[in-house]
């Protein structure tokens, strides 16, 4: 079961009128997270620290060594459909959905 809860959220409106409620703030675990740019990250971490985030991309082996070093803790973080960048034991991690570019390395 994730433990999430929704927080603040921006109204948006779609070319036929209707109104959408964007997530902006999410609750996960113990930590919070900004939805900034198309990417979720930490409430903790600082833009300079954002900008030098080691890059995982999801389902790669460094995303399998990672989720495995970290004993299941980083499951619960990737129920975002979008990047998330966040700090696992003071590393900061940005962790990318797979692309057809990372498919063919």
């Amino acid at each position: 079961k994730l433990n999430e809860s929704r927080g603040r959220a921006v109204l948006s409106t779609d070319a036929e009128g209707e109104v959408d409620a964007l997530d902006t703030v999410r609750n996960v675990g113990q930590k919070t997270f900004f939805r900034k740019s198309k990417q979720w990250q930490e409430s903790t971490i600082s833009a300079e620290q954002a900008q030098q985030a080691k890059r995982i991309v999801q389902f790669s082996d460094a995303y399998f060594e990672l989720a495995a070093s970290h004993g299941g803790t980083l499951a619960k973080y990737l129920a975002f459909e979008e990047p998330v960048v966040l700090n696992l034991a003071g590393q900061v991690y940005r962790i990318d959905p797979p692309t057809a570019a990372d498919d063919r390395k």
